[in-house]
C-alpha cells in the first residue's frame, strides 16, 4: 500500500507511512477541544479528542487518517490505536469530565471483539467507561447488522454514552436515533457557525433541538466562534457548546496549562 497525502490541501503534509507503522508511530497523538456547558453551572462538561498524525504544525485531519486507513481494510486498528494513546493521558484531565470520542461505524463491524478490545483497553489506563461518550458521525454509512448493534448494547451496558456526530450532514439522523438511542446529539458546525444571523440555519438548529428535547437527548451545538452564537444557543435550548470561542483543539499539555 503506497503512503497517502491528502491531493486538495493547500500546504504541503506529511505522507502517512505503512499502516503497521502508523499504528505504533508516537506521531499519532491526539488532542483535545473543550465541550462547555451553556445552562447550569458555567464550566467545562467534556472534551473531545481528536487523532492528529504530525508534529502538531503539519498535522493531518482525523478524516484523511481514517480515510487511508479504510482504503487499508484497518479502520478497527486505528480506533483502537487512537484510543489506547487517549486513554492514557486522561488521568491528567479533569475527573469529573467526559470524554467525546469518534468511532467511525466501520469500526463497529467488528462486533463483540471490538467493544472488549475496547473495555479492555480502557480498563488497562484506569477508564472509567462512564466517562466515555462514542461519536458516530452521520457523515458515513452505519452498518445496520448484528455485529454493530452487539458491539453498541455491550459499550452501553458497561456504562458508556452515544452521540450523533454531525447531525444534518448527510445520511438519516432518524434512522441512527432508533438503532443507536443516543444521549447527545452534536449538531455540525456547517450549521452552528453563525446560525443566528441567517434565517435557513436557525430554523435547522431549532428544529433539531426541538427533535433532541423530545428524544431526551442533549444538544451540543459544534463551530461556535464567537459570543453572539454562544448566547444564541443558550436561548434556543442547547445544553452544550463546542468551538474556537472557547478552545481550539490542543495537545494535553496545552490543556492542561
Amino acid at each position: 500500500m503506497p503512503v497517502f497525502t491528502r491531493s486538495n490541501a493547500a500546504a504541503p503534509q506529511p505522507a502517512l507511512p505503512p499502516m503497521d507503522e502508523l499504528l505504533s508511530s508516537e506521531s499519532l497523538v491526539p488532542h483535545f477541544q473543550a465541550i462547555v456547558n451553556l445552562g447550569g453551572r458555567p464550566g467545562v462538561h467534556g472534551y473531545e479528542a481528536l487523532a492528529r498524525f504530525g508534529d502538531g504544525r503539519l498535522g493531518i485531519e482525523p478524516a484523511s487518517l481514517f480515510e487511508y486507513a479504510r482504503l487499508c481494510g484497518r479502520v478497527g486498528d486505528l480506533e483502537l490505536a487512537c484510543m489506547g494513546r487517549t486513554f492514557r493521558q486522561m488521568h491528567l484531565l479533569d475527573p469529573c469530565a467526559k470524554l467525546f470520542v469518534n468511532l467511525h461505524p466501520a469500526a463497529l463491524l467488528g462486533g463483540e471483539e471490538f467493544a472488549a478490545d475496547v473495555i479492555e483497553m480502557a480498563d488497562a489506563h484506569g477508564v472509567d467507561c462512564s466517562r466515555l461518550v462514542i461519536e458516530i458521525t452521520e457523515q458515513d454509512h452505519f452498518p445496520l447488522c448484528d455485529a454493530a448493534f452487539r458491539a453498541i448494547g455491550m459499550l452501553r451496558a458497561c456504562g458508556a454514552f452515544f452521540a450523533l456526530d454531525d447531525v444534518g450532514v448527510s445520511y438519516s439522523h432518524l434512522d441512527r436515533l432508533v438503532w443507536i438511542q443516543p444521549q447527545y446529539l452534536k449538531i455540525s458546525a456547517h450549521f452552528g457557525t453563525g446560525f443566528e444571523g441567517d434565517a435557513t440555519r436557525r430554523k435547522i438548529v431549532r428544529n433539531i433541538v426541538a427533535l433532541a428535547h423530545d428524544f431526551e437527548c442533549a444538544i451540543v451545538l459544534e463551530g461556535v466562534e464567537t459570543a453572539a452564537t454562544s448566547l444564541a444557543a443558550a436561548r434556543l435550548g442547547a445544553a452544550f457548546a463546542q468551538g474556537f470561542f472557547y478552545a481550539r483543539p490542543a495537545p494535553i499539555r496545552i490543556v492542561c496549562e
